[in-house]
């Protein structure tokens, strides 16, 4: 590990972040040179906002560990760490920009997020856990539709710091009926799946995980997929 690699990650770790492990099902040590991890990454990045995923930007270089390829990132208020190992292993540390964007909080000060805001609790907003893991499974589709290695994949999700964290709307137009909190320190979602369940469905297998991680919230509305569907059908078109 390197001294910014370390850096960063006990950075990240200090506030709300994501770690999401994407694993061939079958190992295979030597599957990739470390040349084509690089190309792997860059080739599949979904590519639908400012900040990309899996993120890389000019100012850091996605250089070459013993048998992995790996990115620390150096944009300002997004704190990202992730490898791609030569077996085909992806793992990613990723901050919530909930935490980091500096006006975040004065932005979203309306309607009910303001008890939230006001209470001084730390905040997941709903559409930025739609769209991220709308891209953690879109980018894994792209993997399955061109590489063998991810013919069947491991998946896990960890949300890690959201112990009485609440939920927030992201727009002025919408309101949430009351305070949904997570009252359990992470939220975990581990799943397996082959190429054709990625390829032909990626879209709504993320609907259902996002849906899990809000019941996680307290958030148990039987309508709540067909809500967020509307939303990443939007993402996906760019209109964000």
């Amino acid at each position: 590990m390197t001294i910014n690699e370390e850096t960063a990650l006990k950075e990240i770790k200090s506030r709300g972040y994501w770690k999401v492990k994407i694993i061939p099902s079958e190992y295979q040590k030597k599957r990739f040179a470390i040349s084509e991890c690089k190309k792997i990454v860059i080739d599949n990045q979904v590519r639908l906002r400012g900040v990309f995923y899996p993120h890389t930007d000019w100012a850091s270089e996605i250089f070459a560990g013993d048998d992995y390829a790996e990115y620390i990132s150096s944009v300002p208020n997004h704190k990202e760490v992730w490898r791609l190992y030569q077996s085909g292993q992806f793992i990613q540390y990723r901050g919530f920009w909930e935490d980091w964007l500096p006006n975040f909080r004065q932005d979203i000060n309306f309607s009910t997020n303001r008890i939230v805001l006001e209470s001084g609790g730390s905040v997941k907003s709903i559409l930025m856990t739609l769209y991220t893991v709308t891209e953690i499974f879109s980018f894994m589709a792209r993997l399955a539709s061109k590489y063998d290695a991810y013919k069947k994949t491991d998946l896990s999700i960890r949300l890690s710091n959201v112990q009485d964290r609440s939920l927030v709307v992201d727009s002025i137009l919408r309101t949430l009926h009351r305070q949904y909190v997570c009252r359990t320190n992470e939220i975990n979602y581990s799943g397996v799946f082959s190429a054709s369940d990625l390829i032909g469905n990626s879209h709504d297998l993320a609907l259902d995980v996002v849906v899990d991680i809000f019941q996680k919230f307290n958030w148990d509305n039987a309508d709540l997929k067909t809500i967020l569907k509307t939303d990443q059908e939007k993402f996906l078109k760019g209109i964000i």
